[in-house]
């Protein structure tokens, strides 16, 4: 903050993403490593800190440090996992991540920002196929649903000049989920 005060916005940003780094890099120590902290409580840190980087991108127009705050929340559960695989908690953090950022961005020309989400999403529903899924009814259609989720988000919430676009590429990540459901669901056959 000092540095924004000063007028070296660049210098303060790089130094606020280098401390969400370390913030990681501390959440990860502490709790999966460590174990001196839950699980829980060193991925709900990562998530505060990167929520107050992403209202001081929004208050300053940044769109470098709401990117990395973006980032920083969407690899906050790969960080802080334990091993547990729950693949349909993790696509559902990543829902929840992705529909808050869509509806923060206000500024149409933030390309970065938009990048930034639409990879989050395929690292999401390509780290949800590579799990394993549980014995639920939903459990092949879980990567559908999480590219359907974010699209009805970016359609409902997102700024009129990434609406369409956005949408369209969450779509497509929902496509992902098909072969992998449709693989699901004839190994699911198969061993019954």
């Amino acid at each position: 903050v000092y540095f924004h005060r000063k007028g070296e916005v660049r210098y303060g940003n790089v130094l606020l993403a280098l401390s969400l780094a370390m913030v990681d890099l501390v959440a990860w120590g502490a709790g999966p490593q460590l174990h001196l902290v839950p699980v829980a409580v060193a991925l709900v840190v990562v998530d505060v800190v990167a929520v107050a980087l992403a209202a001081l991108a929004l208050h300053d127009g940044s769109e470098f440090l709401f990117s990395i705050a973006a980032a920083g929340a969407l690899s906050s559960p790969f960080v802080t996992s334990n091993g547990g695989d729950n693949a349909p908690a993790l696509l559902a953090y990543g829902a929840c991540v992705s529909i808050g950022a869509v509806r923060a961005v206000r500024d149409p020309r933030w390309a970065r920002a938009f990048g930034v989400l639409a990879a989050g999403a395929l690292v999401y529903a390509l780290a949800g196929a590579a799990m394993p899924m549980r014995a639920a009814w939903y459990a092949p259609f879980a990567i559908a649903l999480f590219g359907g989720a974010c699209a009805a988000g970016a359609l409902l919430l997102a700024d009129d000049a990434w609406r369409g676009n956005l949408s369209r590429v969450y779509l497509a990540i929902a496509l992902v989920g098909v072969p992998v459901g449709w693989d699901r669901i004839g190994s699911s056959s198969v061993g019954a």
